[in-house]
């Protein structure tokens, strides 16, 4: 940073010089100063592609997804075939789900420079977020035989269990285990962890996790939700259990937790667990107030649940305008609106039906594959 600022103390219409100011302080979670020293890059800088590309990674960080997108083509616009800005204008398409046209840059990239290891690796992402999980396999096998990156091993390993292969997918996140991953790799491996049925590492790996960073209530629900159904119950229930331990002040595992033990017929035990989530709810946890609204209606507390309702609905909008592309948040919301709407009658009731409809159809309009 002190030599950027010397940079620019020289020379103030450096675009370069701003953006990697920017880089810089978004590595520092100084987002703020980021998003300012991004803005200036492209003040004097608009025709500079990576002082939109820049600008687009701060936003994104964020939770600014629209105006990411725009400034991630911004970029493209001006360099279609520079193997980074591709990959950031490929990857805010994805975080719209918008993975058609992502695929489309990607493959534009791809016939300047059909060797990429890092575009076939975001186009191999891009056929498994599309379900096309064949062909996302053979990529992620050519990629990972040319580098050794953790992250990339990870994808590969959700690919591979979700193609049955779970004895691949095991061995593929221990040797990205091996590799030293970053602690937002290490949340991603957990949900993995997860997904091929090894609860107990799922747990492991995601207190590993947030022993070197922040873990937040998004990263917490990827893994519970992944969970669900990855082994005996009462080996599930002790990993949720040892969620509970290492994030106290989070509503999350034990909102879940409620729910899963009441379907296993134990109501004193989600009871318990409910009760102690309560005095836990954020609005920024929308997950966990939909997952309340549930719970309650579980306890055939409709009253309750209604009023609940009312709290998650803003709460999930909120953050649906920051993160359009959550798809679990919208399908909860939906469905928490949908359950809602036949409780009530009259106009009520065909306004809580328009608004489940409006959810949900956008949710299939922005993933049409979702289940």
């Amino acid at each position: 940073l002190e030599l950027l600022d010397r940079v620019i103390a020289y020379d103030p219409e450096n675009a370069t010089a701003h953006a990697f100011r920017a880089r810089s302080l978004r590595g520092l979670g100084a987002l703020e100063a980021a998003l300012e020293a991004a803005m200036r890059a492209t003040d004097v800088g608009p025709e500079n592609e990576m002082a939109w590309y820049h600008r687009s990674g701060v936003l994104a960080g964020l939770g600014q997804e629209l105006e990411a997108l725009e400034a991630a083509r911004r970029a493209w616009a001006l360099t279609p075939t520079f193997t980074v800005v591709v990959q950031g204008y490929a990857d805010a398409l994805r975080n719209s789900d918008r993975l058609e046209d992502a695929l489309d840059v990607v493959d534009t990239g791809l016939e300047a420079n059909p060797q990429s290891i890092p575009l076939l690796n975001t186009k191999a992402g891009i056929l498994r977020s599309l379900g096309r999980l064949r062909e996302a396999a053979a990529l992620f096998e050519q990629v990972t035989a040319a580098v050794s990156d953790p992250g990339v091993l990870v994808e590969y390993a959700e690919v591979l269990v979700r193609l049955g292969e779970t004895g691949k997918a095991r061995e593929t996140l221990d040797r990205a285990e091996s590799l030293d991953p970053e602690p937002t790799t290490l949340a991603s491996m957990a949900r993995v962890f997860a997904d091929a049925k090894l609860p107990d590492r799922a747990s492991e790996t995601l207190i590993r996790a947030a022993g070197l960073v922040r873990i937040g209530p998004l990263e917490l629900w990827d893994v519970l939700f992944s969970l669900y159904g990855s082994g005996p119950p009462p080996a599930v229930q002790k990993a949720i259990e040892r969620l509970i331990e290492a994030f106290p002040e989070e509503p999350a595992p034990r909102v879940y937790l409620a729910s899963e033990l009441y379907l296993r017929g134990d109501a004193a035990g989600a009871a318990e667990r409910y009760t102690a989530a309560e005095r836990l709810f954020r609005d920024d946890d929308p997950q966990s107030l939909l997952m309340a609204h549930q719970v309650l209606a579980q306890f055939g507390r409709g009253d309750d649940a209604t009023k609940m309702s009312k709290r998650a609905e803003p709460a999930a909008r909120a953050h649906l305008g920051r993160r359009p592309g959550d798809r679990l948040i919208r399908r909860g919301l939906g469905y928490m609106l949908q359950h809602e709407a036949f409780k009530h009658a009259g106009e009520e009731g065909i306004d809580l039906a328009r608004r489940a409809i409006e959810a949900l159809e956008t949710l299939v309009a922005r993933q049409p594959n979702v289940e």
